[in-house]
Order: C-alpha cells, then sequence, then structure tokens
C-alpha cells in the first residue's frame, strides 16, 4: 500500500488504467515475501496456481496434451500445482514467435 500512499482509493483508481505489466511489476516483491515465509505471498502463489490449474484443465479436456505457463511467475507457480495438472504444465521452451513456427510447421 506504500505504492498507492497508503490510500484505498489511491489503489482502485491505479487498477483503472492498469496494464497487464503493471500487475506484474509486484511479481519481485511477492516472490521475496514468498522466500520469507509470508502467508500473503503464499496465498497469491497458491490462488494463481489454482487459477492456472483449472485453465489447464480446460485446456486439456480440449485436446491440448501440454500446456505452457508463461510470464514472471510461472517458475515460482509450477511447485504449487495440484499433481493432475503438473504433469501437462510445463516452463516455454522459446518465445511465443518460436511456438507460432513449429505450429506453423505442423500444419504444413
Amino acid at each position: 500500500m506504500r505504492t498507492f500512499d497508503n490510500s484505498p482509493e489511491n489503489a482502485v483508481a491505479w487498477q483503472d488504467s492498469a496494464l497487464p505489466r503493471d500487475y506484474g511489476s509486484y511479481g519481485p516483491m511477492v516472490v521475496e515475501h514468498l522466500s520469507k515465509g509470508d502467508k500473503l505471498a503464499e496465498q497469491l502463489i497458491r490462488e494463481s496456481a489454482e487459477d492456472a490449474a483449472m485453465m489447464i484443465r480446460v485446456l486439456h479436456q480440449r485436446g491440448a496434451n501440454q500446456c505452457a505457463l508463461v510470464g514472471g511467475l510461472s517458475e515460482f507457480v509450477m511447485p504449487w500445482l495440484p499433481e493432475n495438472v503438473a504433469s501437462i504444465a510445463t516452463l516455454p521452451q522459446g518465445d511465443a514467435m518460436h511456438g507460432a513456427l513449429l505450429m506453423a510447421a505442423k500444419l504444413i
């Protein structure tokens, strides 16, 4: 809350124009606090893992054999995934362009 001068109103106003990278800028702080055993940081990572697991399950049901987690917190979320999803999840082997080229090659 220090970022927002300890004002909930400022925090709410910020979220109206915040972009994904703005939210992502808090990732290192979450990871730092997670490493110190902070319960709120653990809750945030746990909830992120639950959200990712829900999306992975849906993608798997629709035919995806593997799903790559992307974003700055991916490597920290992976250990928190439920076992039945962890075998489907992976970290990316390249960037988005690399993935698009692999997909295109399979179609040709």
